[in-house]
C-alpha cells in the first residue's frame, strides 16, 4: 500500500512541475473511493479550499467510484472555483467552457445510468 501511494505522489510531483505547480499540503486518503466525500478526508478538504486552490489526483476514480459522487465533487469544485486535475487521464476542471462541457456529459452519463437502475 506505501508504495502505491509513494508512486501516486511521485506522478502528481512530476505532473505539478510540468505546470509549474507548488505542492502546499498532501491528503492521504486510505478509505475506499466507495465511501461518500463528507465522510472522508476528501470532504473536509473541499469545504477548507477557496476559490483558485487546486486538487491533483492521479485519477478521477481517486475522488470516487460513483460517477454521481465524482459530478457531485466536480461541481462543488466548479462552484467555488477550485482547479481539479487528473494526472492519468489529462482531464483538467477549471473555469474553463471545456471543464464545463465535461462536466455536463459526466452529468449527463450519471443522469443516464441512474434512470437506467
Amino acid at each position: 500500500m506505501k508504495q502505491h501511494l509513494a508512486n501516486q505522489q511521485d506522478e502528481i510531483r512530476r505532473f505539478a512541475e510540468s505546470k509549474n505547480l507548488i505542492i502546499d499540503s498532501w491528503v492521504t486518503e486510505v478509505v475506499s473511493g466507495k465511501t461518500k466525500e463528507r465522510d472522508r478526508k476528501l470532504g473536509t478538504l473541499l469545504r477548507k479550499m477557496k476559490h483558485g486552490d487546486t486538487i491533483i489526483v492521479t485519477e478521477i476514480s481517486r475522488l470516487s467510484r460513483t460517477l454521481t459522487d465524482v459530478m457531485t465533487i466536480m461541481g462543488k469544485c466548479l462552484k467555488k472555483g477550485i482547479n481539479l486535475y487528473t494526472t492519468k487521464e489529462g482531464y483538467t476542471f477549471d473555469d474553463s467552457i471545456n471543464s464545463k462541457v465535461l462536466c455536463f456529459a459526466f452529468g449527463l452519463i450519471a443522469e443516464i445510468d441512474r434512470n437506467l437502475i
